[in-house]
């Protein structure tokens, strides 16, 4: 089982329905102030973030979005929650600050990951509604995921997880990935 210092997590579970949602044991005691951080990249909406902010009320919690339409959408919803997270835009880490490096304890993704050659394959109410920059990630669907995985090394402290949404068929590529 994988332990995150100082969330009290056990387990962590991540399951996919419509979106994330992060499964954990009960807190023992919480993360202390400036103690764990939490990146979403990217963030669309903002409801992961403001999910973690309000789980986690201690932790510092950025989220990411390369889409300005995006950002502006998540900085209404996070505005409205009231929470503390800190929203940047551009592309995966670079707007982040450097002093992030080596400190992310959970690093969550819900890239876009279809290959551009399923576009005609996906039902209607997604095809026809979600901005292709949120869905499509290259020929593979891997694109995205090529650079999040390449670069996350940099980014996590020492017992950081990095943990993202892809496709139903696309687990052994990024198994492979991820095993560099």
């Amino acid at each position: 089982m994988k332990r995150i210092a100082g969330l009290g997590i056990a387990a962590a579970l991540l399951v996919l329905a419509g979106g994330f949602w992060l499964a954990t044991t009960p807190p023992t005691g919480g993360p202390q102030a400036g103690e764990e951080v939490e990146v979403i990249v990217p963030q669309g909406s903002g409801a992961l973030a403001i999910a973690l902010q309000h789980r986690f009320p201690n932790a510092e919690v950025h989220a990411v979005d390369v889409s300005a339409d995006a950002t502006a959408v998540a900085r209404g919803n996070i505005n409205a929650s009231g929470l503390d997270v800190t929203l940047h835009r551009g592309d995966l880490f670079d707007p982040l600050p450097a002093a992030l490096r080596g400190r992310v304890d959970l690093l969550i993704s819900n890239p876009p990951y279809i290959a551009t050659t399923d576009h005609a394959n996906l039902p209607s109410e997604v095809r026809d509604h979600e901005p292709p920059i949120a869905l499509f990630g290259g020929s593979d669907g891997l694109s995205v995921l090529r650079r999040l995985i390449a670069g996350a090394p940099d980014w996590l402290a020492p017992d950081g997880l990095l943990a993202c949404e892809i496709g139903e068929e696309q687990g052994r590529a990024v198994a492979a990935l991820a095993a560099g």
